[in-house]
C-alpha cells in the first residue's frame, strides 16, 4: 500500500510542475527596429515567429486619435491566444520620431512606429493588458516599447500570472527606437496580466509570441489523473 501512496504522490507532482512560472529575460536595446531579422534575444533574429501584435499598424502617419479604433492593429497571434488593452487609449502614429521598424507585411521594408497613450490627462499608471491562452500553453513573450521626440522615456514593465509577478530592469531610451522586454512563460492555464508604466503617458507598441507550445489533449489529461490521484493519495494519508 505504501508503494501504491508513492506512487500516487510522483505522479501528483506532475500538477506543480505545470504551474505557470515567469522568467525575466531581458532588455534588448540593440535591434532597433530590425525585429523580423536581427532580434538580439532570439535564437531564429527574429520575434514573432509565432504571432505578433502591433499597434496602430494600420493607423495613418502623423496623426494623434485621442480615442483610437483597435480595428487599425495588426494582428497575427494564435488563435487560441488573445490579447486585451486596457479599455480606450490614444494613438499616435508617428512619421518616425518614434523610430522605425520592419514591415513583415512589405518585405521587411521600414515603416514608422506606433505608440499606444494615455487618452487623457490624469489617466493612472500603469496601463495592464490582459492575455488570455489555452490550457498548458508556454511561450516567450516580448513587450515592444518606443521613444520619441526625444524624450528618452523609460519603460518598467512588470508581468503576471497570478503566481507572482517578474519584471525586467527598467532601462532609458538613449534614442528614439523600439526596446524589447522579454519573457519566458511556463506551461500553465491562468491569464496573465502585463504592466506598462512611463512618466510619460506612453504604453505599449506590440508584443510577439515565440517559441508558443500547446500540450496534446493526452497530455492534459494525465495532468488531469495525476490531480485525481493525488486527491485520493492526501485522503488516504488522512486516514
Amino acid at each position: 500500500m505504501k508503494k501504491s501512496v508513492m506512487t500516487m504522490l510522483a505522479l501528483g507532482g506532475l500538477v506543480a510542475s505545470l504551474q505557470a512560472s515567469i522568467i525575466a529575460v531581458g532588455v534588448d536595446t540593440t535591434t532597433g527596429g530590425d525585429w523580423r531579422t536581427a532580434a538580439a534575444l532570439e535564437t531564429d533574429n527574429e520575434y514573432g515567429t509565432d504571432g505578433y501584435l502591433l499597434y496602430g499598424f494600420y493607423h495613418a502617419d502623423n496623426k494623434y486619435t485621442p480615442t483610437y479604433d483597435f480595428a487599425w492593429d495588426l494582428n497575427t497571434l494564435p488563435a487560441d491566444l488573445s490579447i486585451a488593452a486596457p479599455g480606450s487609449m490614444a494613438m499616435w502614429s508617428g512619421t518616425g520620431n518614434f523610430g522605425s521598424m520592419q514591415n513583415p507585411l512589405n518585405t521587411n521594408a521600414a515603416t514608422s512606429v506606433g505608440l499606444l497613450l494615455e487618452p487623457g490627462a490624469g489617466t493612472p499608471d500603469p496601463f495592464r493588458y490582459t492575455l488570455s491562452r489555452p490550457a498548458g500553453s508556454s511561450f516567450r513573450l516580448t513587450v515592444l516599447v518606443a521613444s520619441g521626440d526625444g524624450t528618452n522615456a523609460e519603460f518598467a514593465t512588470t508581468v503576471n500570472d497570478g503566481t507572482g509577478a517578474m519584471s525586467v530592469t527598467p532601462v532609458a531610451h538613449t534614442a528614439d527606437g523600439l526596446y524589447y522586454h522579454v519573457y519566458d512563460i511556463s506551461a500553465g492555464s491562468s491569464d496573465i496580466t502585463v504592466d506598462v508604466t512611463t512618466a510619460n503617458g506612453f504604453s505599449a507598441t506590440g508584443f510577439a509570441i515565440d517559441s508558443y507550445v500547446i500540450p496534446e489533449p493526452a497530455t492534459l489529461g494525465l495532468v488531469g489523473l495525476s490531480g485525481l490521484l493525488l486527491l485520493l493519495a492526501r485522503r488516504h494519508l488522512r486516514m
